[in-house]
């Protein structure tokens, strides 16, 4: 399936409470360790409402990091601020 594909496909399952999907994937393609907030993380406000966090949570990852998998590192990415190079 192609990439962009996958990506829609995969937000709508997390949106719609499939979160055995992501496990799956999360099984078979492993995870990315993104920084979150900060100049180079993925913006704190993208984290919580992709994710549904709530407020304790975003302060862990923004601790130690996000465990993505690699269709939502590849757009996490995309969002980040600053140029894009």
């Amino acid at each position: 399936m192609h990439r962009t594909g996958r990506c829609s496909m995969l937000l709508r399952c997390l949106n719609s409470s499939g979160r055995w999907v992501r496990e799956r994937i999360v099984a078979e393609e492993g995870t990315v360790r993104l920084p979150v907030g900060g100049p180079d993380g993925v913006p704190l406000k993208v984290v919580r409402e992709w994710y549904g966090l709530t407020l304790p949570q975003l302060r862990e990852v923004r601790e130690h990091g996000l465990d993505a998998t690699p269709v939502e590192a590849e757009l996490l990415h995309g969002m980040r601020g600053g140029p894009r190079g």
